[in-house]
């Protein structure tokens, strides 16, 4: 489960890098509960770019035949 969506971390990487403040400031004004969520994040953009705050597994979805089958 993805519980930000890549625009989402977007906006919260820009924030921080345009200055606005710090990773505690960014994370309050956000509403992220992990503290070292925006630093990942940040990390992440500076070293790989855009696409590393993209999904990078596809989300399956599955038939209700299928999940029957299974069953």
């Amino acid at each position: 489960m993805v519980k930000y969506d890549p625009a989402y971390k977007l906006a919260v990487v820009k924030t921080y890098l345009n200055g606005e403040g710090g990773y505690r400031t960014v994370n309050s004004e956000f509403a992220i509960t992990d503290h070292s969520t925006v630093r990942k994040q940040v990390k992440n953009y500076e070293t790989f770019g855009e696409s590393s705050l993209e999904r990078k597994i596809p989300q399956k979805t599955y038939s209700v035949q299928f999940k029957l089958g299974a069953i």
